[in-house]
């Protein structure tokens, strides 16, 4: 059989995938689910596009800036410590800050990376246990804007995928939980169980999503809709085509306001270190002067 040939492969080929190419089997539909599938790969791709083109940019940024502080706290600010520190002049706040930061980045920087590092892996190992996977990936869901950005790319992945099992002639049930590793969050995850236990008790499924604080009603809506009109696949892929659309549309706003907020943060950035270096020089070229 296809499916256990590819279920040998679950670097591959995930449980969604393997759900599918069995339900299109058993219905005679192998053709159209692989045209499906075909699509919805496309789509994630393009997606995943979108959200490293977004990313790459403030990256760059920040590892530059980063180096360059480096650079100026390690080697540059001492120096010119040196030289307040001999010219015997009361040095303003910012002065006395940027020399603080140099001698403790010079002297524990070291201890700093160590620390930075065993404090990551202690998170990721924290990461590890259900109920703080589970708190954690709710609280990125509540970070304004990014955390609506991957709602709403959730939301598009489950709707158009959930679509496409129940148009293969998958259960609800069954295609809930081949969704749930879809949606890439343990709130969501734990929202799609709660709603699968919910229509085993016999709620309708609009019933039963509406009852899961993590989904939006626009989500609900549409499964009500589809309920009625006896299309609840078409229901959905038109939800997933919205959000598709609106990830799309959030990612280009963010682009187009990542740069000039970087530029802003970038120019008071070095205000401040130009401030901090060039107010006591000033005055020591003033007092050479006089």
């Amino acid at each position: 059989e296809r499916r256990q040939a590819l279920a040998q492969h679950p670097d591959v080929f995930d449980a969604v995938f393997c759900n599918l190419i069995r339900a299109g089997e058993y219905s005679g539909r192998l053709p159209e689910v692989l045209h499906s599938l075909g699509e919805a790969l496309k789509r994630d791709d393009e997606l995943a596009a979108y959200a490293r083109r977004m990313a790459i940019y403030p990256a760059i940024v920040g590892l530059l800036v980063l180096a360059a502080l480096s650079v100026a706290l390690i080697y540059v600010v001492p120096e010119l410590a040196r030289l307040f520190k001999t010219a015997g002049l009361p040095l303003p706040w910012q002065t006395r800050t940027l020399i603080v930061l140099s001698e403790g980045f010079t002297h524990y920087g070291p201890l700093l990376l160590v620390a930075a590092g065993g404090l990551a892996l202690g998170l990721h190992r924290a990461l590890r246990r259900p109920t703080v996977r589970l708190r954690y990936d709710a609280a990125l869901l509540r970070v304004p804007v990014l955390g609506a950005l991957r709602s709403k790319i959730a939301m598009a992945r489950f709707s158009s995928l959930f679509a496409m099992m129940y148009a293969s002639g998958i259960t609800v049930l069954d295609a809930l939980r081949a969704a749930e590793d879809v949606v890439g969050n343990a709130a969501l995850q734990a929202g799609l169980r709660q709603a699968g236990r919910s229509i085993e008790e016999g709620r309708t499924v609009s019933e039963a999503f509406a009852a899961v604080s993590h989904f939006p009603p626009l989500v609900t809506r549409m499964l009500r809709v589809g309920e009625r009109t006896g299309g609840l696949d078409r229901a959905l892929a038109n939800v997933g085509y919205f959000y598709d659309r609106d990830v799309r549309e959030a990612i280009e706003r963010l682009q187009a306001g990542i740069e000039p907020t970087l530029t802003l943060i970038l120019g008071g950035l070095l205000l401040a270190v130009m401030s901090a270096v060039l107010t006591p020089v000033y005055d020591i070229v003033t007092r050479l002067r006089f």
